[in-house]
């Protein structure tokens, strides 16, 4: 029994101890000179008090919190990418970062990366910037909210870009959605999906006729036109549920693809349905029928 007394004592002393310690230490990042709380009780970092990144997954914090998520990030960049794979050195020279090493020990997990560096690798590569705050958010999801054909058209109209992407699932579905280039790295992909096919139901032959007037629009405003891209339905869904690298999408063999240019001819003068059908799908002339009954009911 005075073993157990005394065994006890000896935890309750160190948790009073604990309680006496006061607020968490704070460390300081010498490469920037931020200040950095650790707090592992609560796996809460915070930068300057301008953002607190919470991984309630991890027992304990360390410092390859940040790490983890970059190096992720940076997998996700070279996956399925044939040229130009990015390396360390690259990222150094794209970020215009003076040091070569501070970047490699951000990656490596020997440094914690400053909020400057956070802000300008999310900034060139498109990354969310929640993604490096919480679990469970994709690198590249848009946080935008879900935007009509109109919305999407202002977007487009507000906003300087290099190209724009009109990316269609070869699914059944006819799932299409629009990818905005900014820069080589930096592809911005607007979360909306449109479903343009009879799969969708009503709704969706209602917002799939506006889409469409929406991208007559901007092939009568913008140059360049907009360019189709034509892939799978995995592929598709990686994209838009933002877990694959946006300018990968230029790297995917065959993906390019007219069926955006050929989407208006209704009435198959340009090629045979049969050709659609093989090179684009089922789906295309279901499009293509709701495009057609649209323009009827309009002129009527």
């Amino acid at each position: 029994m005075a073993i157990l007394e005394k065994i006890v004592e000896v935890i309750l002393g160190k948790e009073i101890e604990k309680l006496l310690e006061g607020p968490p230490k704070t460390a300081i990042n010498n490469s920037e000179n931020e200040m950095v709380n650790v707090n592992n009780g609560n796996q809460i970092i915070n930068f300057s008090e301008k953002m607190k990144f919470q991984n309630e997954s991890q027992e304990l914090f360390d410092s390859n919190f940040l790490s983890k998520k970059l190096r992720e990030v940076f997998h996700l960049m070279n996956q399925g990418r044939r040229l130009d794979k990015f390396t360390t050195e690259g990222i150094t020279r794209l970020l215009q970062m003076e040091s070569y090493e501070l970047a490699y020990d951000y990656f490596n997990g020997n440094k914690i990366p400053t909020i400057g560096f956070i802000d300008n690798f999310c900034n060139v590569f498109g990354v969310n910037k929640l993604f490096f705050e919480q679990d469970g958010v994709p690198p590249f999801k848009s946080d935008e909210f879900s935007m009509s054909p109109y919305q999407v058209l202002e977007l487009v109209k507000n906003n300087d870009f290099e190209n724009l992407y009109l990316v269609r699932s070869k699914g059944k579905e006819g799932k299409t959605g629009v990818v905005l280039m900014i820069s080589k790295y930096y592809f911005r992909v607007l979360s909306k999906v449109y479903w343009t096919s009879s799969e969708g139901g009503g709704t969706s032959q209602r917002q799939t006729a506006e889409l469409f007037e929406v991208i007559e629009s901007l092939n009568g405003q913008f140059r360049p036109r907009p360019q189709g891209i034509l892939i799978n339905d995995e592929v598709f869904d990686s994209l838009f549920s933002g877990k694959m690298y946006p300018p990968n999408l230029t790297q995917i063999s065959h993906a390019f693809s007219h069926w955006a240019d050929y989407l208006w001819d209704i009435h198959h003068q340009d090629a045979r349905e049969e050709n659609y059908r093989e090179w684009f799908g089922e789906a295309f002339l279901e499009t293509q029928k709701i495009i057609e009954y649209s323009g009827k009911r309009k002129a009527s």
